[in-house]
C-alpha cells in the first residue's frame, strides 16, 4: 500500500511538473507570438510611413524638375534686376555664368533623386507595385537630368567656337525641349499610375460570378488581386477621392483595408457612404477596394 501510495504521489508530482512546464512553454509561446505580432505591426507601419514619405518627396522632386525645365529660357538672356530673364540676349560671359548656375541646380536635383533612390533600395518589399512604379518615375527623372547635362555640354562646346550664334544656341535648347516635354508627360503618367486605385461594389453573387471573391475569401476577407481584371472595377485617383457612395444600407468591405482608416455612414435613403479617413493607411495594403452588399 505504501509503495502504491508513493507511486501515486510521484505520478501526481510528475504530472504537476509537466503541467507547469507545459503552461510555462505556452506562456512563453504566447509572449513570443505577441512580440512577433507587435514587431510585424511596427515594421509594417514603418514601411508604410516610409513609402508615404518617399511619395511626398517624389512629388516635390517632380515639381522641382518642372521649375528647372522653365529655367532653360533664361540661359541665353541677361538677368533682370529681379533676377528673372530679360528680353535681351546675353553675352558669352553671361551665358557661361548662366550655365554654371544651371549646372549647380541640376547637381542639387541629382542629389535629391539619389537620396530618394537609396531610400527605395532600403525598402524590404522593393517588388511591390508601388515601389516599381516609384522606381519608374525615378528613372524618368534621371533621364531628364541626363538630357540637361547633354544640353550644358552642347551649349558649352558651341560657346567655345569663335563664331557661336545665339540663334544656333536657341535651336539646341528648342530641340532638347521637345524631348523634355515627352519626358515630363511620362513622369506625369507614371505619377498618376502610382496614385490610381480600383473599386467595385456588388452583391455576393456578382462578386463570386466575376471571380473577384473566391471560396475562403468570403470568410477571411483576403482577396488575391494578382491578375485581377481591371475592367471590372472603377478607376479612381487616391489623391482626390475621399468618399464613395454605395447603393446599399449595409455594405461590407471585403478587401484588406486597415481598421480605423475608414468608416461607413448610412445616408438614410437606402445608400451608404464610405468615408476614407486616412488615405495613406487605407490604400497601404492593396489598391483594390471590394465592397459586398
Amino acid at each position: 500500500m505504501r509503495r502504491s501510495l508513493t507511486g501515486i504521489v510521484a505520478v501526481a508530482v510528475l504530472s504537476s511538473a509537466v503541467a507547469v512546464s507545459l503552461s510555462s512553454c505556452e506562456d512563453k509561446e504566447k509572449e513570443k507570438l505577441k512580440a512577433d505580432h507587435e514587431w510585424l505591426s511596427s515594421e509594417n507601419q514603418y514601411l508604410e510611413d516610409n513609402l508615404n514619405d518617399m511619395q511626398a518627396f517624389l512629388s516635390a522632386i517632380a515639381a522641382s524638375m518642372d521649375s528647372i525645365n522653365g529655367r532653360e529660357y533664361g540661359l541665353l538672356r541677361t538677368p533682370s534686376a529681379e533676377g528673372t530673364p530679360s528680353g535681351q540676349a546675353a553675352t558669352k560671359e553671361q551665358i557661361t555664368d548662366n550655365l554654371k548656375a544651371f549646372e549647380e541646380l541640376l547637381n542639387r536635383q541629382r542629389d535629391r533623386i539619389s537620396v530618394l533612390e537609396n531610400s527605395l533600395q532600403q525598402q524590404k518589399d522593393k517588388s511591390s507595385a508601388a515601389a516599381q512604379k516609384m522606381q519608374a518615375i525615378i528613372d524618368a527623372l534621371n533621364k531628364q537630368v541626363e538630357e540637361k547635362d547633354e544640353l550644358i555640354a552642347t551649349l558649352s562646346k558651341r560657346l567655345d567656337q569663335q563664331d557661336f550664334d545665339i540663334a544656333c544656341l536657341q535651336g539646341v535648347i528648342d530641340s532638347l525641349n521637345n524631348r523634355t516635354v515627352a519626358l515630363e508627360q511620362e513622369v506625369t503618367e507614371k505619377e498618376d499610375q502610382l496614385n490610381e486605385a480600383y473599386w467595385i461594389a456588388a452583391s455576393k453573387k456578382d462578386l463570386l460570378d466575376q471571380g473577384i471573391l473566391k471560396g475562403s475569401a468570403l470568410a477571411k476577407k483576403k482577396i488575391d488581386t494578382s491578375g485581377m481584371d481591371k475592367s471590372k472595377f472603377t478607376r479612381i485617383d487616391i489623391r482626390t477621392t475621399d468618399t464613395l457612395t454605395i447603393a446599399s444600407k449595409s455594405p461590407e468591405v471585403m478587401s484588406q483595408m486597415p481598421e480605423g482608416s475608414y468608416e461607413i455612414r448610412s445616408n438614410g435613403d437606402g445608400t451608404s457612404t464610405l468615408v476614407i479617413l486616412d488615405a495613406s493607411k487605407f490604400w497601404s495594403i492593396t489598391n483594390y477596394l471590394v465592397v459586398k452588399y
